[in-house]
């Protein structure tokens, strides 16, 4: 359910803070653009933050996913790179006994 929900927040988030930080400080469309990265990182590190010890790799991914979103204006292509990642891990996990990885 996770790599389902998530990417949706994800993508709700970033058009949600782009629109509001734009309209706030009355950007034009272009201007909008500069604003997006402002949104992109905050999501980015929030989306780190739930990752716990493993922060980084959090970062790395979320960072991933929040460029697809913005360059493909496509969530149904983030919702799957999500899942996919997903069960890699769970694979990895559950052959290789990494129980750490599992938060």
């Amino acid at each position: 359910m996770p790599a389902l929900l998530v990417p949706v927040a994800r993508g709700t988030l970033l058009a949600g803070l782009d629109d509001a930080l734009a309209d706030r400080y009355g950007l034009p469309e272009s201007a909008a653009r500069q604003v997006c990265a402002l949104a992109f990182w905050l999501v980015a590190l929030l989306f780190a933050s739930e990752h716990g010890p493993f922060w980084e790799v959090g970062l790395a991914a979320g960072s991933f996913y929040n460029w697809w979103i913005v360059h493909t204006r496509n969530l149904a292509d983030c919702i799957l790179a999500h899942a996919v990642t997903n069960a890699v891990l769970s694979v990895y996990v559950l052959f290789t006994d990494q129980w750490q990885y599992w938060l």
